[in-house]
């Protein structure tokens, strides 16, 4: 049996949820999971990046001392040569960072969900996949925070190559993606 780690365990949990059956191959070279959605008879090749969380409500900021807003977030980290080498490998990238509820109780159940095709044309647009990814106090709000100054940090990004917010919590994405594979029956 393949040892998964606890953000694989969290999308293989959210696709469960989502009416997918996660199955795991047998040897991991760029895709995590096979997922099936039965009603749509479709097949995904699924990749997880996981973070542990940065920020958070009442989190200080150990480099730039400012107190986080909104639900905190998640680096992420793609070597660029691996992903070119296995770029339709994946069909949906998964970005899996925990939030905090109450008490202090961490959830992994917010994710970013980026098509195989939208990461390259990100990566062109970075010049590298570097992601800092954090959840607005609105809690849908997704921005790219990576090596932005304070007054950018606090300057327009909705609409930038730097906003994420279509793809949190994308579900409908994966039920009708422009390169889904088909099952043969």
């Amino acid at each position: 049996m393949l040892a998964m780690n606890e953000y694989e365990i969290a999308v293989g949990d959210m696709l469960l949820k989502h009416g997918f059956e996660p199955y795991r191959p047998v040897k991991d070279k760029g895709v995590d999971f096979l997922a099936w959605h039965g009603e749509t008879d479709r097949a995904l090749r699924i990749q997880v990046k996981g973070s542990r969380a940065y920020g958070g409500p009442g989190y200080t900021c150990l480099h730039c001392g400012e107190e986080s807003r909104g639900d905190g977030g998640g680096w992420f980290q793609l070597n660029i040569s691996r992903h070119k080498e296995r770029q339709d490998l994946a069909d949906f990238y998964f970005f899996v960072w925990p939030r905090f509820g109450r008490k202090g109780r961490a959830f992994l159940d917010q994710c970013v969900i980026i098509p195989s095709p939208d990461s390259r044309n990100r990566i062109r647009i970075a010049g590298c996949f570097r992601l800092f990814l954090t959840v607005q106090q609105d809690g849908r709000t997704v921005y790219d925070l990576y090596g932005l100054s304070k007054k950018e940090k606090a300057g327009p990004l909705h609409g930038t190559g730097r906003d994420y917010g279509n793809y949190f919590q994308a579900w409908h994405a994966l039920l009708d993606p422009p390169k889904a594979r088909l099952l043969v029956t």
